[in-house]
């Protein structure tokens, strides 16, 4: 019977614990902006704390049993008075209280201390002592109950097990007995009964719980709330009559606890050159497998995009310089000059303190009456195609490039080029991550080859993640066959 009563209440715990079971690590990191102007951010590295509070209140099913002796009238002193025993009684209740917890950081063990202010219990008890008639007693206590006990957290975040003592102050009881007579056509007699209870009883307890986080409290405290079930076993709430009446409770009950977070600070510095991630959007066609498109607009890429087409598919090599802010295009055809001599053994200097020097492509210029333009900062972008998606050979056209590039860097010892390879879609992963780094690298051997210091060159790759067209169409994909170049002063 007592089982019946509490399958479905055991059940609705067991299925609110496991649909919460995804409670999150204690460990969590928070950011703040330092106030002041700074840009740097505040980090905190946030930890559960070791002590919390709140408050808990829930429903119990009561089983009793022993022996329950019960006077048949309410008269002591009648001598015809006599006693009804009951061995087991079963019943419900409610509880509301307080609790507080302690639990040190990084260890397994822990300890609690439960109050509950308002303890209520009922209980009915049948027995039939003779045929056709029935003798019910319906009785409640209302008692305080304080319950310290230890806690072990399980190896599932949250999930914990206690085990406790239970003193318990009693308040207060009442109750009635009734006495029905069946064959002589229902008559129920009723009297109260007084028990004489004991003022203290003691116990056990056993329990499981589940932390679960619901709320964080200015980036410095936290609350949680636990749905637990618990096993209380009590010594005897009647002594009068040689009575002996032991009981065996139920709870399942939900606790909201709140604790400060053991806190430590880092102080993160504003980085004024960083730069977001970009975002990436992915596409599919059919027969072209999965494509990466970059959302960013064109205008706000970096100047000097290198793109080639082979000589060998027009009369003369094309560059094609785009005008982003207007989004234009002028395109010169040219027949290409020879490549003059390249002194291999010229090295670059730190400072310039002569008039007359010789710059890496060979020409001679006077540095107070010449100068020598930024390659990459005199248009927008410079595109030169290739003219398939495997080709990574260096073109003339990016050589050409690539040494007045030098030449600048020559002149102005403070600055350094960045190269960023890139590639179509075409292909596998791999494929393109590797056309993309061997154009990055073969323009990098080139500079090297005409002597550039190592220390001023940064060669880098992004595969087909920042497109600068779609890869759906043989034109787009000509356009993100590229090569960028950067000179940063």
């Amino acid at each position: 019977m007592l089982f019946k009563l509490l399958k479905y209440p055991i059940l609705l715990v067991f299925i609110v614990s496991v649909s919460l079971s995804q409670a999150p690590k204690g460990e969590v990191e928070s950011y703040q902006i330092i106030p002041g102007g700074s840009g740097d951010t505040l980090k905190l590295n946030r930890t559960y704390g070791t002590w919390w509070y709140g408050f808990q209140g829930g429903l119990q099913f009561n089983y009793f049993f022993g022996k329950l002796n019960v006077s048949s009238t309410n008269q002591p002193g009648n001598p015809f008075n006599t006693y009804t025993g009951y061995n087991s009684a079963a019943g419900g209740g409610f509880f509301i209280g307080g609790l507080m917890e302690w639990k040190s950081i990084g260890e397994k063990w822990g300890g609690m201390l439960g109050v509950n202010f308002y303890d209520k219990r009922f209980f009915v008890g049948t027995v039939n002592p003779f045929v056709d008639s029935s003798v019910e007693i319906s009785s409640g206590f209302t008692q305080i109950g304080i319950s310290p006990s230890v806690k072990y957290h399980l190896p599932i975040e949250g999930l914990h097990l206690s085990a406790g003592m239970n003193l318990d102050i009693m308040l207060d009881n009442s109750g009635s007995q009734y006495m029905r007579y069946k064959n002589t056509g229902q008559i129920t007699e009723e009297f109260k009964v007084n028990f004489k209870e004991p003022l203290l009883g003691y116990g056990l307890n056993f329990g499981i719980g589940f932390n679960y986080f619901i709320a964080d409290y200015k980036n410095k405290a936290r609350i949680l709330i636990t749905p637990f079930a618990e096993i209380n076993i009590r010594s005897s709430m009647v002594n009068d009559n040689s009575s002996n009446w032991n009981s065996a409770v139920i709870r399942l009950g939900i606790a909201v606890k709140f604790g400060n977070d053991n806190i430590n600070y880092d102080t993160l510095e504003f980085d004024p050159t960083y730069e977001a991630p970009p975002q990436i959007l992915a596409e599919t066609h059919k027969g072209e497998g999965v494509l990466f498109n970059t959302v960013i607009p064109i205008e706000d890429r970096p100047a000097g995009i290198i793109q080639y087409l082979a000589s060998s598919q027009v009369s003369a090599e094309i560059v094609e310089i785009i005008k982003d802010s207007n989004n234009k295009s002028e395109v010169i055809a040219a027949s290409l000059p020879q490549k003059k001599a390249v002194n291999p053994k010229r090295e670059f200097p730190t400072s310039i303190t002569k008039s007359v020097v010789t710059l890496p492509s060979g020409k001679t210029i006077n540095t107070k009456s010449e100068n020598i333009e930024n390659p990459a900062s005199k248009v927008d972008k410079k595109v030169v195609l290739y003219p398939t998606s495997s080709s990574t050979e260096i073109p003339s056209e990016l050589k050409k490039l690539l040494d007045a590039a030098a030449d600048y860097l020559f002149l102005n010892p403070h600055s350094r080029i960045i190269l960023i390879g890139h590639s179509d879609a075409q292909g596998t992963m791999e494929q393109i991550a590797t056309r993309a780094k061997e154009r990055a690298r073969n323009a990098e051997k080139y500079l090297l080859s005409i002597n550039v210091p190592k220390g001023r060159i940064i060669a880098n790759w992004k595969g087909a993640l920042q497109g600068v067209a779609p890869n759906n169409t043989e034109e787009g994909r000509r356009q993100n066959r590229r090569v960028e170049i950067i000179i940063e002063d």
